[in-house]
């Protein structure tokens, strides 16, 4: 894949994104909206048990879908959170725990989403890697 098609997770979650390709056969076309649809649920259900963090299905800049990982805080984004860059203060305001349990409960909580963004693999979905970025922000993608 060449393209500034998909947005970058943090570096702690995997990228997953289901995208057609030359090689699909004809018979297999991709129906996007029953794939979305399956996939909002599992990460739905998911969401409900998540404190740190939401998944979300959303569509690519030019084709596809990718699962995003958001932070469930407007104020601080996910990359800042799940690489603890938050004070003892923000702590105690957003989530009521010291800063060590929460960077505990944070990487767990990760761990809990890289498993269910691998259950995305039943539905189309593969994981992809960047593996360059051109100055006019196209970037080179890759199947894992």
């Amino acid at each position: 894949m060449s393209t500034n098609n998909f947005i970058m997770n943090a570096d702690c979650f995997n990228n997953y994104c289901y995208f057609s390709t030359d090689e699909t056969p004809e018979d297999a076309q991709f129906d996007y909206e029953c794939t979305a649809d399956n996939a909002k649920f599992i990460l739905n259900e998911k969401n409900k048990e998540l404190s740190f963090f939401k998944m979300k299905i959303q569509g690519g800049y030019y084709d596809g879908l990718q699962a995003i990982i958001e932070s469930n805080i407007e104020y601080l984004a996910a990359e800042d959170i799940a690489n603890g860059n938050f004070s003892n203060e923000d702590s105690r305001y957003f989530w009521n725990l010291c800063r060590s349990i929460a960077i505990r409960k944070i990487k767990t909580e990760i761990n809990k989403i890289n498993r269910e963004l691998a259950r995305l693999k039943d539905y189309g979905f593969k994981e992809f890697i960047k593996t360059g970025q051109f100055s006019n922000g196209e970037g080179l993608y890759q199947y894992k």
